[in-house]
């Protein structure tokens, strides 16, 4: 499994962007979007990036396969395996990109393309971070069935000085509360969850020396905090999606 990274892992529309660029490199005119069906509708701004970008380079999205979320009665194998039959026999398309699934819903749909054939020469499949961001909690046994996909997953320098301290720490603490684990490397869920808190510790800080305890105040320091973290620039900014 291969991997290009994105710049900025706080804008989505680096990930999108970087997945329209590989479309566009290898002139493919129709794509199948995969993803895992989410009561919360929080994947419908990536959506909405992602045909934007595709739209701009002349590509389309021919199809989308809908996993099951995890508390859906349906058998997830089933609904999968019929989206999957059905792409085989309507559909031209064979690029797949996978956005907003988690791991285990991706890994379903990975186990019936192998069955399908859908992993051969004659298909690609792209992975967008939310799965390729996981890899360090992969088990090898999903290594295998993700052999030749393609995924975008965040850039961060990892010999910082700044890094490098946070990982002495992070691997220490982690050891001392999960003794049984033997994968103690941070992952970038870690990554951004310390950078978060350092950020609204700072701003809070701010607050404190002006005797300031406004709510829509502290929001406007967490916005406009020029913090350098371990995933590098952060630069926030309301895309509140419109209805």
């Amino acid at each position: 499994m291969a991997f290009l990274g994105t710049n900025d892992n706080l804008d989505m529309s680096y990930e999108i962007n970087c997945i329209a660029s590989i479309v566009q490199s290898y002139n493919w005119k129709r794509v199948i979007l995969v993803y895992e069906d989410n009561m919360y509708g929080g994947e419908y701004v990536a959506f909405s990036l992602l045909f934007e970008a595709l739209q701009k380079i002349g590509s389309i999205i021919e199809h989308r396969v809908v996993i099951p979320h995890l508390t859906s009665p349906f058998d997830s194998k089933e609904v999968i395996r019929e989206n999957l039959v059905d792409v085989l026999t309507t559909k031209q398309s064979r690029v797949f990109i996978v956005l907003k699934s988690s791991l285990l819903a991706t890994t379903r749909v990975f186990e019936e393309a192998n069955k399908l054939g859908l992993m051969e020469e004659d298909s690609a499949w792209i992975l967008g971070e939310s799965f390729s961001s996981l890899l360090d909690s992969f088990d090898p046994s999903v290594f295998k069935l993700i052999q030749g996909a393609l995924g975008v997953k965040a850039y961060y320098s990892d010999k910082s000085a700044q890094f490098l301290d946070f990982k002495s720490k992070f691997k220490t603490a982690y050891r001392s509360n999960y003794q049984e684990e033997d994968k103690l490397e941070p992952g970038i869920y870690a990554i951004r969850a310390y950078d978060s808190i350092e950020r609204i510790s700072l701003a809070l800080d701010h607050l404190e020396k002006l005797k300031d305890r406004d709510g829509e105040k502290l929001l406007e320091m967490i916005q406009s905090t020029n913090l350098s973290s371990l995933t590098g620039k952060i630069h926030l900014q309301d895309e509140t999606p419109s209805v």
